[in-house]
């Protein structure tokens, strides 16, 4: 209820338009939040999966890849990123892109995931897990809740990921994803970064976070 208040009064005072579909992407995902929090909060000894909240390398033989998104609303555009590590957590490969036209979140981290599979097969990885912090389309890829706007991405995940032999999609918390997430936003800043493999090698070596 908050967020429809605060778009109704972003509207009255300021006359600005936050798009529907937006409030409800917005409220869903604090409300994950919230209820995660509740979780781990009433049961210390559990473990989950799909709840990651401390970066944990993959074991030997399994390769992680991480994926995120960012969107400029006021320009009408956006980007993607995968950054893939080994049980070592050392980089094994990366991919990132700029989306002209869309700037919806949802959609572009559907785009980010589909990336990051794209990214295995092209590497020849077998055993992956693909994490990201968007646990609505994590949920959604593992068919706990329905979201229309990304059925069309979803089927291309759920198809790319017949073709490993193994293959897990994990949610974790954004301080977990951060080399994906500096990856993106570098990309999202810099219109030249995502068609310069230099510029590229050069900030996953020495700007990315450990």
């Amino acid at each position: 209820m908050w967020h429809i208040w605060k778009r109704r009064n972003c509207w009255v005072f300021r006359k600005q338009h936050i798009e529907f579909q937006e409030v409800v992407n917005t409220t869903i995902n604090h409300h994950d939040d919230y209820y995660t929090t509740q979780v781990i909060n009433q049961n210390p000894q559990t473990s989950s999966s799909t709840v990651q909240s401390a970066l944990i390398p993959p074991p030997m033989g399994v390769i992680k890849i991480n994926f995120s998104a960012a969107t400029n609303k006021h320009q009408q555009y956006g980007s993607i990123a995968t950054f893939a590590s080994d049980h070592h957590s050392l980089p094994c490969g990366w991919a990132c892109r700029r989306i002209v036209g869309i700037s919806n979140p949802l959609i572009l981290e559907s785009l980010a995931c589909r990336e990051a599979l794209i990214l295995a097969k092209a590497k020849g990885f077998s055993n992956v897990i693909i994490e990201g912090d968007s646990q609505v389309l994590i949920r959604a890829i593992q068919g706990s809740t329905t979201v229309v706007e990304i059925q069309g991405i979803l089927h291309d995940i759920r198809h790319l990921s017949k073709m490993f032999p193994h293959v897990d999609f994990s949610f974790v918390r954004r301080e977990c994803n951060q080399a994906a997430h500096s990856l993106v936003s570098k990309a999202l800043r810099d219109p030249s970064f995502s068609c310069n493999p230099l510029a590229q090698l050069i900030f996953v070596s020495y700007a990315l976070p450990p």
